[in-house]
């Protein structure tokens, strides 16, 4: 029953889209800083949640007076969080969703697992279809999609233990398809 608003960059804005859990997207960069302030300041927001600590987001939510900030304790701006939660992504010793887990319990929130899920119109169904038409030689399958890069917020398994695990899922008889970004 909460009022959710996420706060991003303009490119993982389109993650959120049509998603029916988050009701407003606040882009960190959709205009001057002042006026991206005065939109988080207009919620009124009692929490704010950090899963990976920038500093434009940190500034925004500190400078929005929001009075809960929790996040994980990794760079300096952690400084402007009320409620630093030490953590050790660099050792990559469970999975990303799994220390973000440990942070919302920060806030109260118990913390379930539920499986991941984009919420896509029609229009992007009907490209994605069109796209792995394309890249899968146009067959009707539904591959398994590896995505090998982490932009350098945690350790990056090297490109051979990919390689090996595409071959196992392939050796059971599953189409694989590799993506990237544009680094």
């Amino acid at each position: 029953k909460a009022f959710v608003g996420y706060l991003c960059k303009s490119y993982t804005a389109p993650l959120l889209d049509n998603n029916p859990n988050v009701n407003e997207i606040i882009r960190v960069d959709g205009g001057n800083f002042f006026d991206v302030l005065k939109k988080v300041k207009s919620f009124r927001f009692d929490c704010s949640v950090h899963f990976y600590m920038e500093p434009k987001s940190s500034l925004l939510t500190g400078l929005a007076g929001i009075p809960s900030r929790i996040g994980p304790f990794s760079k300096i701006c952690s400084f402007l969080l009320t409620e630093r939660i030490v953590q050790n992504r660099s050792k990559v010793e469970k999975h990303e969703a799994e220390y973000n887990l440990d942070i919302i319990k920060g806030c109260g929130a118990e913390g379930v697992s539920v499986p991941p899920e984009i919420f896509l119109s029609e229009a992007e169904k009907r490209e994605g279809v069109q796209i792995l038409k394309k890249v899968c030689g146009g067959l009707e399958a539904q591959p398994i999609i590896i995505h090998p890069g982490s932009r350098g917020s945690a350790a990056t398994r090297p490109e051979q233990y990919f390689l090996e695990l595409a071959g196992k899922i392939s050796d059971g008889g599953e189409l694989v398809v590799f993506t990237s970004g544009k680094g």
